[in-house]
């Protein structure tokens, strides 16, 4: 039977299959919060079904509630390692509260047809979806391991996916780069050149004026030396 870690598989599988639906960390954890229930009834020893209200949908709808207010103020704590794992998400309260409504769902669906003392339309007292078979939680068993390694298939995609749109990023950014580096270059040529006719006018003004005054000056001592 679905033993709380093995609630993980499908949680991974979906999480990452529909990783631009589902807020990723939310969904983990809703894939296995509700087992708390069972958790306290045996540590604590309690007179009540290990399987109880909150493996029902009214009371997973409240834990759900509870879960994505809780995670709405703490998500962007679980950035860093989604970064580091190249899963990283923008964070919506949407994707949050989907996210935990459907973690929690998934999990009272895969328990109800094991346990007998689960009601999953609490406070009607029946489950649908119980089998009573020599193999009871044998199938969703299985279900659990075959999504851990579909989990592992769609998370080397989107690794290999990722890689490629950063190589052409990259790529792209340093044929921009070098755009942009050789249109800097033409622009500098262009003001070295421009620089450098502006200094060949100037100068041969300054050569004009030059030559000019020099023929003024001639013609006015030829002009005094007449006089004389």
């Amino acid at each position: 039977m679905p033993f709380t870690p093995y609630h993980l598989g499908p949680g991974l599988f979906i999480g990452l299959l529909f990783l631009n639906f589902i807020d990723f960390p939310t969904f983990l954890i809703a894939s296995v919060i509700i087992d708390i229930e069972p958790f306290c009834v045996l540590f604590f020893n309690l007179n009540y079904p290990l399987h109880g209200f909150f493996h029902s949908f009214l009371g997973g709808t409240i834990i759900a509630l509870v879960l994505t207010v809780i995670m709405t103020k703490i998500r962007e704590y679980f950035t860093p390692p989604m970064i580091f794992f190249k899963i990283e998400q923008e964070i919506s309260f949407k994707k949050i509260l989907f996210a935990s409504l459907l973690g929690i769902y998934i999990h009272i669906l895969l328990d109800s047809p094991i346990y007998t003392d689960i009601r999953p339309f609490f406070p009607l007292d029946f489950n649908p979806f119980y089998r009573s078979t020599s193999s009871t939680g044998s199938l969703e068993t299985m279900i659990c391991v075959w999504c851990f390694l579909a989990a592992l298939i769609v998370y080397i995609i989107r690794l290999i996916i990722y890689t490629i749109k950063n190589r052409r990023k990259n790529h792209t950014s340093d044929e921009n780069n070098n755009l942009f580096q050789n249109k800097l270059s033409l622009k500098s040529k262009a003001s070295f050149s421009f620089r450098i006719l502006v200094n060949g006018v100037s100068n041969l003004l300054c050569s004009v004026a030059w030559i000019f005054s020099m023929s003024d000056s001639a013609s006015y001592n030829n002009n005094i030396q007449r006089k004389s």
